[in-house]
């Protein structure tokens, strides 16, 4: 007999007055996952995220593309005694400055979690957040070729092979949109 750790318990329907779109808002914000100090949970669905809380002086930052240029996605990876998931964002850096550089190479080396505003209005899902749990990386293959794409940085920041997410990307949100945006303003400011 095999054991089961999940099972559908509603519906999956279709909204005709909302269909889908794809991809995500030229802005997404990004923190250091070493930066969070109490994340708070929904009471009946663990994937919602209603409050993140930063350690003292930390905070979130806000980083801009041109035409949507952020492309996040997950996996799910089937594994040995767990399935689990894999966070990805392709994205690129499209201004380059010394100020700039700097953060490119902090980011290298640094466990981040984003958060993204779908284009589709899918109600309380519209915010959604990427290696909350595990943290993503900048992968193998991130590249600044001048003579290639613009002269842009690109890269993908992606969940390490060896601690992928437990979850799909949760939802952040916290009863409207208005008060989701309110509380997304507080996280760019630094925590007291």
């Amino acid at each position: 007999m095999a054991f089961i750790c999940g099972e559908i318990t509603a519906d999956i329907e279709r909204d005709c007055a909302i269909l889908p779109v794809g991809g995500v808002k030229s802005t997404m914000r990004i923190g250091n996952t070493e930066d969070i100090a109490t994340v708070t949970f929904d009471a009946t669905n663990p994937l919602i995220v209603t409050d993140i809380v930063m350690k003292d002086g930390k905070q979130m930052f806000t980083w801009e593309v041109f035409k949507r240029g952020h492309k996040p996605r997950f996996e799910k990876v089937n594994g040995d005694f767990a399935d689990r998931y894999r966070h990805i964002i392709d994205t690129s850096v499209q201004t380059w400055d010394n100020t700039t550089k700097a953060q490119v190479e902090g980011l290298n080396a640094a466990s981040v979690f984003v958060i993204v505003e779908n284009l589709q209005n899918t109600g309380d899902a519209r915010f959604e957040i990427y290696g909350l749990d595990a943290g993503m990386f900048v992968a193998d293959g991130a590249v600044r070729n001048l003579n290639e794409n613009d002269g842009v940085y690109s890269l993908s920041l992606s969940s390490d092979d060896l601690s992928l997410e437990p979850h799909i990307p949760r939802s952040f949100w916290d009863t409207t949109y208005e008060g989701t945006l309110t509380a997304l303003a507080t996280l760019d400011i630094p925590a007291v």
